[in-house]
């Protein structure tokens, strides 16, 4: 199965988004903060990351540099009520930027044009 990792601070957020990505198909791990995502990406080696920008220890954004420091990672959407926070020169780290809350057939349809499910199939 595609391995995905979801990362934000409301525990409700990160079970009905790690519920949701699971019923398409997915293997999903979560983490409360980006300090933890990074533990957690190097074992579990994820297709793809969903992260919320405003977290404490460590922020969706300083997780996407930190992905990306020796050079491109995995794709990287963020998921978060205030993507417009991003600073214009670091918008090009997330594959996507989503407005929480977002329709789940849009984070579905996101996940799905960067990964595919084990067995070929896209979503």
């Amino acid at each position: 199965m595609t391995t995905l990792v979801v990362v934000d601070d409301e525990s409700l957020l990160t079970d009905s988004l790690t519920f949701l990505l699971q019923d398409e198909g997915y293997t999903v791990h979560a983490a409360p903060n980006g300090k933890e995502a990074l533990s957690l990406i190097a074992r579990v080696r994820p297709a793809l990351v969903v992260t919320d920008f405003m977290m404490p220890v460590m922020s969706g954004l300083e997780l996407a540099r930190a992905l990306q420091e020796d050079g491109p990672s995995m794709p990287i959407i963020l998921c978060s009520a205030v993507p417009h926070a991003i600073p214009p020169d670091e918008v090009h780290r997330f594959a996507v930027l989503l407005r929480k809350p977002c329709a789940p057939a849009d984070l579905i349809g996101a996940v799905a044009r960067y990964v595919q499910v084990q067995g070929g199939a896209t979503h």
